[in-house]
C-alpha cells in the first residue's frame, strides 16, 4: 500500500507555486491565489471570474482584509487549517465585496506547499448557484403562499358553506330527545323535529330519541357516535350511509353543557354525488357566492371572521375584507341588544332564532328572520349566522282584511241551526283569518308562518287541509260548512 505523502513532499514546488496557481485557475477554478506564510496575497491568477474590478489590486493585501466582516473569521479559519496537519484546508464558502455593493460568494479550498511553503488557495464564483437557489426559493415561496392561498379560500367557502347548509340540531345527550333543530335538519332527517319522531310537536308527548326516526340501519352508528362524544367530552364525527332516501352524510357530535345539563350539538352535512373533494369544493363555493341569504361567522365575542357577497350588500361596506374584526351589532345597527342574546343563546344552547329582527344599515331599516349556531373548531369557538331577509310587505303593519262575511252568515242563521255549529263555523273563520294574516306577514314562507302561529309544520299543514287552504295560503274548494254535509 502506498502511502500518504507528507507536507514536505511539496516543497519542491514551492518555487513554482504563482506557475500552479495559474494553471490550476485556467483548468480547473476560477481564480487561484498565492498566499505567503504572512497571509498576504503575493499572486492572483484570473480564471474567468469577474471577482473584483481589478483582482491585480488583491496582490500585497491580507487576504482577510477581501472577504466581507461577515466571513473574515471563516476565511482566518481556513488558512490557519492549511498551515497545520497535512497543510489541506476543507471547502469554506466566503463572501466578498463586488461591484454595485453586491457581495460575491466564491468557495475556497487550500493546500499547503511543504511544511513551510506558500499556500495556493482556488475558488469557485458561485454566483450562477446562488442565484439559481434564489430563484428555487422564490418560487417555493410562490407555491406555498398559492397554496396557503387556496387553503384560507376553500377554508372560508367550507365555514360558509357549513354555516349557511348544515343540518343542525342540539340533542339532550342523555336521552338523544331533539331540543332544537334548523329547517335542513327536518328535511334531510324526516322527523327530526322535537318531539317529531312521535307526530308531536315541542312539548307535546313523551321525549323519544332521534335515533328512533332515523333509518334502521343508520340507528347503530349514530347511537354510538352520540354516546361516545357524551363520555369522552370530545367531539366525533362519522360517515352515515344509509339516510331515508339512500345518500350518505358526514355527521359529527360535539358535547357541550347548558348549566348542569350535557347537551350534543350534531351537524350532518350531505354528501354530494361521487363525493369528489373538488366537485364539493365549487358547490359550496358556487351556493356562499349565489345565495340570497347573508351569511356571517363570527368569533365568540361577537366580531366578524367571514362574511359572504349577501351580507357584504346588505351592510353595505363594499368588501368583506373590510369588515373582519367589527362587531356584527354595530354593523346592523343593533340599538336594542338583540344581536348580544342571540349571540348568547347560540353560544350556550348551541342554537337560537329571532324574528323579525331588524337590521339597521344608515337610514334603512330591514326585517329579516335570523338563525345562529354555534362552531367548533378544535378550542377555537365562533358563531355561525343566517339571515333571510323578509319581503318589504313583511316588516311593514299589514292591513287587515275585509270583514268576515262568515259572521254575518252565522248571524243570519241564528235559530235555524244549533249554537255549537255556529260556534265552530266562526272560529273556522277565525282560525282562516289569522292564518292568511300570518301568510301575509311570513311573505308566503311555510315555516316563518308556522312559526309565528306557534304551529309545526305538521301541524299547519294539517290546518291548512281543515280550513280549506292550499300551501300558498290560497282558498281550496269552500271547506265543509259546520253543521253541514256534502
Amino acid at each position: 500500500m502506498s502511502e500518504h505523502k507528507p507536507p514536505q513532499d511539496l516543497d519542491a514546488l514551492s518555487d513554482h507555486a504563482p506557475a500552479l496557481a495559474a494553471v490550476v485557475a485556467q483548468v480547473a477554478s476560477d481564480v487561484a491565489l498565492v498566499i505567503d506564510t504572512e497571509g498576504v496575497i503575493r499572486s492572483v491568477a484570473d480564471g474567468g471570474a469577474a471577482l473584483s474590478p481589478s483582482l491585480a489590486g488583491w496582490v500585497g493585501r491580507r487576504w482577510v482584509d477581501t472577504a466581507t466582516p461577515d466571513s473574515q473569521r471563516k476565511l482566518q479559519s481556513l488558512l490557519e487549517e492549511a498551515r497545520q496537519g497535512t497543510g489541506a484546508a476543507r471547502r469554506r464558502e466566503i463572501n466578498h465585496p463586488g461591484p454595485g455593493g453586491n457581495d460575491i460568494p466564491v468557495a475556497w479550498s487550500a493546500i499547503r506547499l511543504g511544511l513551510q511553503g506558500p499556500v495556493v488557495a482556488v475558488g469557485r464564483d458561485l454566483r450562477a448557484v446562488v442565484a439559481i437557489q434564489q430563484r428555487f426559493l422564490a418560487a417555493q415561496q410562490d407555491l406555498e403562499r398559492d397554496y396557503w392561498r387556496r387553503r384560507e379560500t376553500e377554508n372560508r367557502y367550507q365555514r360558509l358553506f357549513q354555516v349557511a347548509s348544515d343540518a343542525v340540531l342540539v340533542l339532550d345527550a342523555s336521552s338523544h330527545e331533539v331540543l332544537e333543530c334548523n329547517d335542513t335538519a327536518r328535511a334531510l332527517f324526516p322527523g327530526a323535529g322535537p318531539g317529531a319522531a312521535q307526530g308531536h310537536g315541542l312539548g307535546e308527548g313523551p321525549a323519544w330519541p332521534w335515533t328512533s326516526a332515523l333509518p334502521r340501519l343508520a340507528r347503530a352508528a349514530v347511537a354510538e357516535l352520540l354516546v361516545g362524544a357524551a363520555a369522552s367530552g370530545r367531539a366525533a364525527e362519522i360517515r352515515v350511509r344509509a339516510l331515508a332516501d339512500g345518500g350518505a352524510c358526514a355527521m359529527s357530535a360535539t358535547p357541550f353543557r347548558v348549566g348542569d345539563r350535557l347537551q350534543l350539538l350534531v351537524r350532518a352535512r350531505r354528501e354530494l354525488s361521487g363525493g369528489a373533494e373538488a366537485a364539493d369544493l365549487r358547490h359550496a363555493a358556487q351556493m356562499v357566492e349565489t345565495t340570497p341569504d347573508a351569511v356571517v361567522v363570527t368569533d365568540s365575542s361577537g366580531h366578524v371572521q367571514l362574511a359572504n357577497p349577501a351580507f357584504v350588500a346588505l351592510v353595505d361596506r363594499g368588501d368583506e375584507s373590510h369588515l373582519r374584526g367589527l362587531a356584527l351589532a354595530e354593523l346592523t345597527g343593533d340599538q336594542h341588544g338583540r344581536w348580544a342574546d342571540l349571540l348568547e343563546r347560540a353560544r350556550t344552547q348551541g342554537m337560537a332564532q329571532i324574528e323579525p329582527l331588524h337590521l339597521n344599515v344608515g337610514a334603512v331599516s330591514t326585517a329579516a328572520r335570523v338563525s345562529a349556531a354555534l362552531l367548533t373548531d378544535g378550542e377555537q369557538e365562533s358563531v355561525g349566522f343566517v339571515m333571510q331577509v323578509l319581503s318589504p310587505g313583511a316588516s311593514r303593519p299589514v292591513e287587515a282584511p275585509p270583514p268576515w262575511t262568515e259572521l254575518a252568515d252565522a248571524a243570519s242563521r241564528l235559530g235555524s241551526a244549533p249554537l255549537e255549529s255556529l260556534m265552530t263555523e266562526v272560529t273556522q273563520a277565525a282560525e282562516r283569518h289569522l292564518v292568511k294574516r300570518a301568510w301575509t306577514l311570513s311573505a308566503g314562507r311555510i315555516d316563518e308562518c308556522a312559526a309565528l302561529l306557534g304551529l309545526s309544520l305538521n301541524g299547519l299543514r294539517s290546518r291548512l287541509q281543515q280550513l280549506g287552504l292550499d300551501e300558498s295560503g290560497e282558498s281550496m274548494a269552500s271547506a265543509p260548512r259546520a253543521g253541514t254535509t256534502h
